[in-house]
């Protein structure tokens, strides 16, 4: 994998997701959030603002996921890995997708 691989992160309110994330960014990566509401991935833009996207999506939601790696591709470029540290996603059409 090399850095300008797009990394989609499943956001979960907690330390362990934010700081996977973050390590991410340190390795030069674009990151794309995704998590269940506004108070889960907007902090995370206070420091990442550049190759950052986020989106309040329901993980359990087939239909969201698909839309929110569909729009991450067109602001960063494709998805080349989904990181879900709490393991809220579900197995989605979506992620055979991704």
């Amino acid at each position: 994998m090399n850095n300008t691989d797009v990394i989609l992160v499943v956001m979960d309110d907690t330390e362990r997701s934010r700081r996977v994330a973050e390590k991410y960014w340190a390795a030069g990566h674009p990151v794309a959030l995704i998590g269940r509401s506004v108070k889960t991935v907007v902090p995370m833009l206070a420091h990442h603002r550049h190759r950052t996207w986020v989106a309040v999506v329901d993980p359990t939601d087939d239909a969201q996921i698909d839309e929110a790696i569909e729009r991450v591709g067109d602001h960063l470029g494709p998805v080349a890995m989904i990181v879900d540290p709490g393991n809220l996603l579900r197995a989605t059409a979506a992620l055979a997708a991704a």
